[in-house]
């Protein structure tokens, strides 16, 4: 039982490392992740993939460890080590923006409805990255800007 998703830098192999996510692996989940780190101002998958898949490891984990219950949901291996199970492999690249799925099949763009969770996530992620009172607020704002942003392709 569980919500499980790997998340790899596209284009993604066997070999690629990945992020193992036993919860929240879903779309809006990983849409929330991603708005976090970019809101965050860490470095794009584009620009610095190692650096981003490491950042993005420690902002999941984070946001696991707010939640005792969750607190072992979070691993790091390479793509061919799993079985892609419920969500399957998100492929994430650009700056920081869902490539493709490999797994899921159909249209997986973010649907209206799960937005309010996925600003939910991302807001959570970066509280549980336990910054200071005057940074924390120049991120959420920069989240603010974000989801207007995302709302205008929407």
């Amino acid at each position: 039982m569980g919500n499980r998703a790997l998340i790899a830098i596209h284009p993604a192999k066997k070999t690629s490392p990945c992020i193992y996510v036993h919860w929240n692996g879903g779309r809006e989940s990983i849409e929330g992740f991603l708005m976090a780190a970019k809101a965050l101002g860490m470095r794009s998958p584009e620009n610095d993939p190692s650096y981003a898949l490491g950042r993005l490891t420690q902002l999941i984990g984070n946001f696991f460890e707010s939640d005792l219950d969750n607190y072992l949901s979070l691993g790091i291996g390479l793509v061919g080590d799993f079985y892609l199970e419920d969500n399957g492999l998100w492929e994430i690249g650009g700056d920081w923006q869902i490539i493709r799925n490999k797994h899921l099949e159909g249209e997986h763009a973010l649907s209206p409805r799960d937005i309010p969770r996925s600003i939910r996530i991302a807001k959570q992620a970066v509280f549980a990255m336990n910054l200071d009172e005057d940074d924390e607020r120049k991120v959420l704002d920069r989240l603010d800007d974000l989801l207007d942003e995302y709302l205008k392709y929407t």
